[in-house]
């Protein structure tokens, strides 16, 4: 992190990257999920999926959270661990379909390119996410009634293994292609940060499923959560001081 060419701090990336794409899904959840949600349904039990049930609670007061993945013991070292977290059960639930039928919202947090969750499990009034749509398929994404997007950047600054690409005649065959555009238009749905400042319209009812599409990474994210993240450690004393002679020269090459 930089300002006025003074490097501030070198963070882990790995913590950084957690928060930042759960607090997107809290986001997500506080604009557009039903304000009495109370149940979340979860896929996946990593580092990811950690830090979105952290953000889910903030964003919602949650009864239970259901989670599944296909390893029984990550799963369940994963509901034992977050239970303590959060200070609400964290069920491990044995097949997928129960992290998701009945429940207020679903998350995908999976490192799967293909689809985690079918259609018919997602219940009326439901709020879906996902921390890349991979995971949900458009057939999910087309059963709601209002889709957010992270952005509308999505070609050709991002590229997923697995989506499916598109060439230009006489491209580079070494260079990577640029997104393929869903048949049903995700892409084009209103950003997230459009919802929330008010220039796009949000939920309406209780009964209209919403999703949130977290289909691109953006630099802000990191720079918002890194200096959180520095003011934290400043106030505790915490991380090591580096001298800044190690980062800079009085020489140009």
């Amino acid at each position: 992190m930089c300002s006025s060419d003074l490097m501030l701090a070198i963070l882990p990336d790995g913590v950084v990257q957690g928060f930042r794409v759960a607090a997107t899904g809290g986001l997500g959840i506080k604009y557009l999920a039903r304000p009495d949600a109370k149940t979340m349904g979860l896929y996946g039990a990593g580092w990811q999926a950690e830090t979105q049930v952290i953000s889910a609670c903030e964003a919602r007061r949650l009864d239970y959270v259901k989670v599944y993945s296909p390893t029984r013991a990550k799963r369940e070292e994963f509901a034992q661990r977050l239970s303590q977290r959060v200070g609400i059960p964290v069920i491990a639930v044995d097949r997928p379909e129960e992290a998701a039928i009945g429940l207020d919202i679903v998350a995908a947090t999976t490192n799967s390119i293909t689809q985690v969750i079918k259609p018919d499990w997602i219940s009326t009034g439901t709020h879906i996410s996902c921390v890349k749509h991979l995971e949900l398929g458009d057939d999910v994404i087309a059963k709601a009634d209002l889709v957010a997007v992270h952005s509308h950047r999505t070609t050709p600054e991002n590229y997923m293994i697995g989506q499916g690409e598109t060439r230009i005649e006489g491209q580079d065959p070494n260079e990577k292609g640029a997104h393929q555009v869903s048949d049903i238009g995700w892409e084009s749905s209103p950003e997230l940060h459009t919802i929330m400042g008010g220039g796009a319209a949000g939920r309406t009812d209780s009964k209209q499923i919403t999703c949130f599409v977290n289909n691109i990474g953006l630099g802000l994210q990191f720079a918002a959560v890194g200096a959180l993240i520095l003011d934290k450690a400043n106030e505790r004393g915490l991380g090591i001081r580096l001298p800044d002679g190690w980062f800079t020269e009085d020489v140009h090459p």
